[in-house]
C-alpha cells in the first residue's frame, strides 16, 4: 500500500487526471459554491457562519495565510477547473 501511495505521479503532486494546485483567481466561484454547500460542509464538519462573498473571500484568505496549515485546490488536470480543495 505504501508503495501505491509513494508512486511518482502522487508524489508530483498529479495522478493524471486530478492537480493539487495553488489558488488561482479563477477559482472563487467554485470554491464559494462548495463553501455554501451545506451538504459539502456538514460532511467536512464545518458549519460556516456566513457565506456571503466577503465571508467566502476571508476563510479562503484565513486558509492560505495560515502558518500552520495549508490549502490546495483540487482540479481536473486536463481543464485546471477546480473540483475540490485541500486543507490542513
Amino acid at each position: 500500500m505504501c508503495a501505491e501511495l509513494t508512486a511518482p505521479a502522487v508524489r508530483d503532486g498529479h495522478d493524471g487526471k486530478l492537480i493539487l494546485r495553488e489558488l488561482a483567481p479563477d477559482d472563487f466561484p467554485a470554491l464559494a459554491a462548495m463553501r455554501r454547500d451545506g451538504e459539502l460542509q456538514s460532511l467536512l464538519m464545518a458549519t460556516p457562519d456566513a457565506v456571503d462573498d466577503a465571508a467566502v473571500r476571508a476563510w479562503i484568505a484565513r486558509r492560505c495565510t495560515d502558518p500552520g496549515g495549508g490549502f490546495r485546490v483540487i482540479a481536473d488536470a486536463q481543464s485546471a477547473q477546480a473540483v475540490g480543495y485541500a486543507q490542513v
